[in-house]
């Protein structure tokens, strides 16, 4: 994490210093972060997998998080892709691998501008399609051919929601949130003792995958930002062995405007 961060700060200053040697400053009336970006992730994440037990897991995680957003006529496209995993998820003396992969692409509209404090307050909503896999790899003696492994997987079509808020030139507040509705979900069985089959179509309410975020972003020169924030991710699975993932992270990253 120290030298991730240490990356970040010796970046934002060299650029910090090309920016008080001539470049341009001037910044554009779009405020959505359009661009590439990449972004690294620190946090804790707690679960409960009644596949493999009813205790509860936890310990930090880390993700990589890349992205590319782009500005159309009449709406953005958004593409976010994240990768974290963690072998130090424990309960006691019990230890577990964990690997999360997510996906979300969608398209976001602008909705009519409000007012927040004498400030534009930028909205945009639109609809999505996502694709998370959790898989749970416990540290666990078995005999035979016995296995003791489980995994879930959504893909999903449901709503995104951004909004920006900016404060000056060079200073915004950002905000994301993304729900799914309905999804078609695979998950973990053991066929000697349930016959249900391992996929199913899922609504909201027995399935769910949410994120929420919400940080600052600094314009260090016109196409150049650099952001941190705070995000929350949530998944559900009530049918066969239920189980919920959730986890909190402190997000730093960089995007490039072209």
């Amino acid at each position: 994490m120290r030298t991730v961060l240490n990356f970040f700060l010796l970046l934002s200053g060299f650029l910090w210093l090309q920016n008080l040697s001539g470049q341009d400053t001037i910044q554009s009336e779009n405020k959505y972060p359009e661009g590439i970006y990449a972004e690294y992730s620190l946090g804790r994440l707690a679960f409960k997998d009644q596949y493999i037990s009813k205790e509860k897991y936890a310990g930090p995680i880390a993700q990589y998080r890349f992205g590319w957003a782009r500005e159309h006529e009449k709406y953005i496209y958004r593409l976010r892709f994240s990768y974290g995993f963690s072998d130090e998820i424990k309960n006691n003396n019990a230890r577990t691998s964990i690997t999360q992969v997510m996906l979300n692409q969608g398209f976001l509209y602008p909705l009519k501008t409000a007012q927040l404090f004498h400030k534009d307050l930028h909205i945009f909503l639109g609809p999505s399609t996502d694709f998370i896999y959790f898989f749970n790899e416990p540290d666990i003696a078995v005999a035979g051919f016995d296995y003791s492994q489980s995994f879930a997987a959504m893909l999903s079509v449901g709503l995104n929601t951004d909004a920006v808020y900016p404060i000056t030139q060079k200073f915004q507040i950002e905000s994301f949130l993304s729900l799914s509705v309905l999804s078609f979900t695979f998950r973990a069985v053991d066929s000697d003792e349930d016959d249900a089959s391992p996929a199913k179509l899922l609504t909201l309410f027995k399935g769910l995958n949410g994120i929420f975020d919400f940080g600052t972003r600094y314009f260090i020169v016109n196409n150049f930002s650099m952001r941190v924030g705070y995000e929350f991710q949530l998944l559900t699975i009530s049918p066969w062995d239920p189980i919920i993932v959730a986890s909190d992270h402190l997000v730093l990253g960089l995007t490039y405007r072209f």
